[in-house]
């Protein structure tokens, strides 16, 4: 049948959500407390981002609640107001309250209901709100699936949100929220019987289990003038079928077991510009005749992801960066709790290498470190080269120098580091230029280059994170996928170093795709075979089989509204540094069923596939027929680049941004 709206449930009457039944909201908020006319839970309220402040919130004695705001939205990936309200981690609950009296001294405020992940103000969230802002002036929706700290991390990709145009009343109606975990509905109503729902077009849905839900106001203006806005008619109630619905830990993740990775560290002395101190990580119980590659992170201090004490914290769960005094230490250093990122590099057959050093120390670090780790056959393994911003830089260099054994390289937030070349070889190098779109005048950059690189039949490809500055962000959702069958194209099946090094395999130009620059602004970019097209465009970026051109596609995609929320891959700073707040990064067992989270648009013409790279996924269940909560078939172990791609109809189509998952066997 077609899939018209998210539920068919009968909507609660406003008698039958009376004030919150005292046994079923013990378990689920904690505390009630009396107000006027039932038992209501009691609202703690907060400056979001900031410390509770209890002079926010008065109540009356009829039961109303005055919420004062503060702040202003400076940007949309960062809540700024007041919020008053409690915790539940009920899956099934209603939540109502009507506006009876909207603000005034401001010129765009912004107030309604929330249920939210946490009150930093970045956090993941949902609100229905009146948005004052002058060119809305409207109810409006808004749902943040990921955590953003800051806007240089990608804030205004962060949401999605939409507008009812034709609901501008700004007090005397109600608003409520419905939720059946993971999704929430969303109601308006002018006399609290008959309701209208909001957003009617898209699954609106919130992972975390755990959440505040409550009253949201923003002052809007400069954010120094507060307002206020007086609620009344508050409801929550958990509802019936709660002990029997989803909740978070229903989703099973299968993160491969702990084990003991060495860490190897040589010391070549030379004197300021020359002495360098190269490290080599990999498992411990690893065979080095199982290395089929290394990982070359350029001029990075970073040295491993763990959390070993004998290293240094950088204020993030495991996230390190090599202490100054370690800086002439040489050693080997056995670590049992490194974060299990490094395990998809490890699983597909690469080790680390790497260090504050830069490409034309190579060949020493390599040789020091084959003698200290009795591994003859290292100088010979080729290696994928990665760097951030100046690093960036030097990954190009590496490739420069050594085009015979560079399998690829991905520089990293930095401008087209080595486009002037000429040189055929480095040109049939095949090169990822990862960079944020608000990073400077590199995107720029970019746009200039591509035609001069096209001209020249360079295997390179441009890749923007759209609207993120100076940071990795998820620069990894590509180059992972983009390193690993770069070496499956390159490389022998099973290649024996030996009895030395093996020729990596030269690509074929006319036997690549290309991505048309012209299409990324788009939330379906174009791709084609080289051998098919016949514009005359110069803005064209190469790929080397379709497989990667779909990953780049998925990538490149602008703002699609279909997002993944389980399995989770929300970011991962590759080169050092703290992770944002609430990242996650989900592990996944191999061959069996797993279950998928996501939102995006529905209605009777709306059609979601799901794919693992070119691989449509064979749905096993299909809840409440609802296309994005599904039941997947089990995958083979390895790393899956799950997207959707979402026909609309006379809307077009979408793909959605990958999400790179390793699947792992479980072990007994």
């Amino acid at each position: 049948m077609p899939y018209p709206v998210p539920f068919q449930l009968p909507l609660p009457s406003r008698r039958f959500c009376t004030l919150v039944l005292m046994v079923l909201a013990f378990a689920a908020i904690g505390p009630l407390a009396a107000a006027g006319q039932g038992d209501r839970p009691t609202l703690e309220a907060h400056v979001l981002g900031d410390a509770a402040d209890p002079d926010l919130l008065e109540r009356h004695e009829d039961g109303r609640y005055t919420l004062t705001g503060r702040g202003r939205e400076a940007y949309m990936g960062r809540d700024e107001g007041s919020f008053a309200g409690f915790k539940s981690e009920a899956s099934n609950f209603t939540f109502t309250a009507r506006i009876a009296d909207g603000p005034e001294g401001t010129p765009n405020p912004k107030y309604g209901i929330s249920l939210r992940a946490g009150l930093e103000g970045t956090d993941k969230a949902i609100n229905l709100r009146y948005d004052g802002f002058e060119h809305n002036r409207c109810i409006q929706w808004f749902m943040r699936h990921r955590v953003i700290p800051e806007d240089a991390q990608g804030g205004r990709q962060s949401f999605q949100d939409g507008l009812e145009r034709d609901r501008t009343a700004t007090d005397g109606f109600y608003m409520r929220l419905v939720r059946r975990y993971p999704y929430v509905r969303l109601y308006t109503s002018e006399d609290g019987e008959q309701w209208q729902p909001v957003a009617d077009d898209y699954q609106v849905a919130l992972l975390p289990q755990q959440v505040w839900v409550g009253l949201q106001v923003t002052a809007g203006g400069d954010g120094n003038t507060p307002v206020e806005v007086t609620y009344g008619d508050i409801d929550f109630t958990v509802d019936d079928d709660d002990a029997t619905a989803e909740r978070f830990e229903d989703y099973e993740e299968y993160t491969p077991p702990q084990r003991t990775w060495r860490m190897t560290q040589v010391r070549i002395p030379g004197g300021d510009d020359n002495e360098i101190t190269p490290f080599l990580l990999m498992p411990k119980d690893m065979d080095p005749a199982d290395i089929r590659g290394l990982a070359y992170s350029t001029g990075s201090k970073e040295i491993i992801h763990a959390g070993n004490r004998m290293m240094e914290w950088d204020s993030g769960p495991g996230q390190l960066r090599k202490p100054k005094a370690m800086d002439d230490w040489e050693g080997v250093l056995d670590i049992d709790d490194l974060r299990p990122w490094n395990e998809i590099w490890a699983h597909h057959g690469f080790v680390r290498i790497g260090g504050a050093w830069g490409p034309r120390h190579y060949e020493a670090a390599v040789e020091a470190l084959a003698e200290a780790t009795g591994i003859d056959h290292l100088p010979d393994v080729p290696f994928v080269v990665t760097g951030g911003s100046f690093a960036g830089g030097q990954s190009a260099q590496a490739a420069r120098r050594y085009t015979d054994r560079t399998i690829a390289s991905a520089p990293l937030i930095i401008g087209m580091a080595g486009a002037d070349t000429e040189n055929p070889d480095v040109l049939a190098t095949p090169h990822l230029h990862v960079y944020g779109s608000r990073d400077g005048s590199h995107h720029d950059d970019a746009l200039r280059r591509i035609p001069q690189l096209r001209q020249r039949n360079a295997q390179w490809a441009p890749s923007p994170m759209w609207d993120v500055g100076h940071v990795p962000n998820t620069a990894d959702h590509i180059f992972f996928p983009y390193f690993f069958e770069m070496a499956r194209l390159r490389l022998p099946e099973n290649p024996d170093y030996s009895e030395g090094r093996v020729e990596l395999k030269r690509l074929e130009y006319n036997d690549g795709w290309y991505g048309l620059v012209d299409t990324w602004e788009s939330n379906h970019p174009e791709v084609i075979p080289v051998a098919e097209y016949e514009g005359d465009s110069d803005k064209l970026v190469w790929l080397p089989n379709e497989y990667l051109a779909r990953a780049w596609q998925s990538f490149v995609s602008h703002k699609p509204r279909t997002v993944v929320h389980f399995p989770m891959n929300e970011g991962s700073y590759a080169f050092g540094g703290r992770r944002p707040h609430g990242w996650r990064q989900s592990f996944m067992a191999a061959n069996e069923p797993w279950e998928l989270v996501a939102s995006g648009p529905i209605g009777e013409d709306v059609t979601v596939t799901w794919y693992s790279g070119l691989e449509p996924l064979e749905v096993v269940e299909s809840h409440d027929d609802n296309p994005y909560r599904v039941t997947l078939e089990g995958l083979e172990p390895g790393l899956h680049v799950i997207h959707a791609i979402v026909d609309m109809g006379d809307d077009g189509k979408e793909i959605s941004r990958p999400t790179p998952v390793l699947f792992t066997e479980r072990e007994e």
